[in-house]
């Protein structure tokens, strides 16, 4: 049941469905897109931004170009590697070689220092039954970093996890819940080990 009216749509109103072949034209320029896509992140950001060469001035405004929510005053330094633009760094945040698996959003806010070779995941998948434990549908958990907060080398931080303002999390932990603020964390999967001044 649709409006009569030209040119006017109602909630009621269905889209028209493409053609099959009204599909398969449009098929190599969504291919194209998703190449170009590819290529931006693969070689431009991953491997060209990501270099030593590039001063952290280019990195940032490329990175912002490329739809990233990047602070002027990030200090985003060479190595890190995402897999798409759904990242935020706050003023004065600072990562070095680290992987963002970042399918779901990662929010790094103000101050807070990433240190070489962490791991965000962003994305998961259930535990299936006993033929195949990898479960078939993934689904995306955004990560966030509180205020100040410094993660120390190789931590890995799993999905759905916020980690509070002022926490330090030690070398090597694997973080698969929330962090209160103020304290070190450390340890697979992280604990409190003491509260923090």
């Amino acid at each position: 049941m649709g409006s009569q009216r030209k040119g006017c749509e109602t909630l009621t109103d269905q889209p028209p469905q493409p053609s099959a072949r009204d599909r398969f034209a449009d098929r190599p320029r969504r291919l194209f897109w998703r190449f170009r896509q590819l290529i931006v992140r693969e070689v431009l950001i991953n491997k060209l931004i990501a270099s030593k060469l590039v001063s952290r001035r280019s990195r940032v405004a490329v990175m912002r170009a490329w739809g990233a929510d990047v602070a002027p005053d990030a200090d985003i330094l060479q190595g890190n590697t995402f897999s798409s633009n759904l990242v935020t760094f706050g003023q004065g945040s600072a990562a070095l070689g680290s992987f963002f698996d970042n399918h779901a959003r990662v929010t790094i806010h103000r101050r807070a220092g990433i240190g070489i070779g962490c791991t965000f995941l962003t994305r998961t998948h259930p535990v299936g039954p006993p033929e195949r434990r990898l479960g078939h549908a993934d689904f995306d958990l955004p990560i966030v970093i509180g205020e100040g907060t410094w993660l120390s080398a190789g931590v890995i931080v799993l999905g759905g996890v916020t980690i509070g303002e002022g926490c330090v999390i030690a070398t090597g932990a694997v973080v698969t819940r929330d962090c209160e603020p103020n304290g070190l964390y450390g340890g697979v999967p992280a604990k409190r080990l003491r509260d923090l001044d």
